[in-house]
């Protein structure tokens, strides 16, 4: 049983998904839900103090014996504890994702496009060329002047065909075996081409994905994709603070939910806020918003506890325990779902 106060005074503040304010007036959330897993187990009476904002303040004047949900900063700590962190929550970034058909298809029209197709063209023709400059003699059915189905002659330009075929296949892996060098020098020339080829293919992946935009339909990256973006984030709030060191405009948005909301309508590509908050709207408000996580700016979410507080030890023990067992990820899960809902 606790030796502590005989009703513990717990600060609340709405900080959606760790404490929220339920229809019929109850709290519930991460946070909640822990903390009343621990008073079970360790026989702690408590009431709720809602608080309106500055949990850390309130902790330091003694208006309440501990509050959550908390943050854990540098420069609070000098005033107050804090136990260890239950939750790291990290920024993300909410889009639309899908299959933007008519974007791509445009893309697939522009100049950007074009020139990709041009230079890989242009080094598949010099491949090919030089593969039938090669084995053109010691192989005319393939790469020569010989038909291989009539053995009549043809022109060099069907030999140069022949090789910017086999150049293209061979880069592409695919390989079909219909034409191959006999020559030490062209498969030494082969050889080569396949090493470069890998490379190539590589660079050619990413240089597409990004022309097409087809990154979009994978989770974003941040910051690196949010540059060419329409942005939302709440003011004043650490995904604020970050696009702005990060030189990226953005409009403000009174709540998540608007901000969602304007990325639906097309109005905005993406809305950047804490991950958890992410997660949690985008399943209880129905969206079907792609969540990116990412791992900037972390936030230690923590119980905060006034100075020397004997709830400190306890706590952090209740906590190890509560944090690592099954149940944890499936309540994490049941407010801040991953993934595309």
């Amino acid at each position: 049983m606790s030796t502590f106060a005989p009703t513990l005074r717990v600060g609340i503040t709405e900080s959606p998904p760790f404490a929220m304010i339920a229809s019929d007036g109850a709290w519930t959330g991460i946070g909640v839900d822990l903390w009343r897993m621990i008073a079970e187990a360790e026989g702690y009476n408590y009431e709720w103090v809602a608080l309106e904002a500055n949990a850390g303040e309130a902790v330091a004047r003694g208006v309440v014996d501990l509050a959550l949900p908390v943050t854990a900063t540098a420069d609070a700590e000098a005033t107050i504890d804090f136990t260890i962190p239950y939750y790291t929550a990290t920024l993300g970034a909410a889009g639309a994702g899908g299959i933007d058909v008519l974007g791509i298809a445009k893309t697939f029209l522009s100049w950007t496009f074009l020139r990709i197709v041009l230079i890989v063209s242009a080094i598949l023709l010099v491949v090919g060329a030089l593969m039938w400059l090669i084995e053109r003699r010691a192989n005319p059915a393939q790469f020569g002047t010989e038909d291989e189905d009539t053995g009549r002659p043809r022109r060099w330009l069907r030999g140069i065909g022949s090789g910017f075929w086999w150049s293209g296949v061979t880069m592409t892996t695919i390989g079909y075996g219909d034409k191959a060098p006999v020559t030490t020098l062209g498969r030494g020339v082969a050889m080569i081409w396949m090493l470069v080829a890998m490379a190539l293919t590589s660079s050619l992946t990413a240089s597409i994905v990004g022309a097409t935009n087809l990154s979009r339909l994978t989770q974003l990256q941040i910051p690196g994709d949010l540059r060419d973006m329409r942005l939302g984030a709440l003011p004043d709030s650490a995904a604020a603070g970050y696009l702005e060191s990060e030189g990226l405009a953005f409009t403000d948005y009174d709540s998540v939910e608007a901000a969602m909301r304007a990325v639906e309508d097309d109005r905005i590509d993406a809305v950047v806020a804490n991950l958890p908050l992410l997660q949690h709207a985008n399943g209880a408000t129905g969206a079907s918003l792609m969540v990116s996580p990412s791992r900037a700016e972390p936030g230690l979410v923590s119980f905060a506890l006034p100075e020397g507080s004997e709830l400190r030890e306890p706590l952090n023990a209740a906590i190890l325990r509560l944090t690592t067992g099954s149940g944890w990820t499936d309540l994490i899960e049941r407010y801040a779902p991953a993934g595309r809902r």
